[in-house]
């Protein structure tokens, strides 16, 4: 991994977790200077046992670089958050720097999708997290979220509790919670006069 202070990140590794208990290295994703972006290298075991990931990531041995700045290689663009995840990342984590490298990586291993991040290549290490809230803590959590939509302080308590819902989709306030050993979308309303 390659780490500047204050939580940049010039080197991530990318993983396939069709099996979470059998993680499979996809290769190498690397920051773009031009347009805050990712590139991917597939890694050549992936090359030899894998699948391309998108239609414009086929298997070949060369770095990919994404047609949009400020995005990922293809099907990568896919794992990072939405534009909910990232506020929540902007405010909580606060990292130096606000690239699609940070937002994969601070938007943890609580996403949907088979595709997560690691600092290491030898083994799968995302960012780690925070237990998920309970339904009990619903409340507290509306409070949270409704403070990072203000954009008001959080105590380092409100801190762990808001990244639960990080990595999900979507512009609207949201968390994971665990209800009865499962994981539940929880989201939350954000002053519109329609239940949407």
């Amino acid at each position: 991994m390659t780490s500047k202070p204050g939580g940049r990140f010039d080197s991530l590794w990318l993983w396939y977790l069709e099996d979470p208990a059998l993680p499979r290295l996809v290769g190498e994703l690397r920051y773009l200077n031009i347009g805050k972006s990712a590139g991917l290298q597939y890694s050549s075991t992936w090359l030899e046992y894998g699948f391309r990931l998108s239609e414009d990531l086929p298997l070949i041995d060369r770095e990919f670089i994404p047609y949009t700045p400020g995005s990922a290689a293809g099907a990568v663009d896919d794992a990072r958050p939405d534009r909910w995840g990232e506020r929540v990342i902007q405010f909580v984590d606060r990292p130096s720097r606000l690239s699609v490298m940070e937002y994969l990586y601070y938007a943890g291993d609580d996403r949907f999708g088979a595709l997560g991040v690691s600092t290491s290549r030898d083994e799968y290490l995302p960012r780690a997290a925070s237990p998920l809230p309970r339904l009990t803590e619903a409340q507290s959590l509306s409070e949270v979220m409704r403070k990072i939509s203000d954009k008001q302080e959080l105590s380092e308590l409100e801190r762990e509790i808001a990244t639960a819902g990080g990595s999900l989709g979507g512009a609207k306030p949201k968390a994971l919670i665990c209800i009865d050993g499962e994981e539940w979308v929880l989201k939350f309303s954000s002053g519109e006069r329609v239940d949407a």
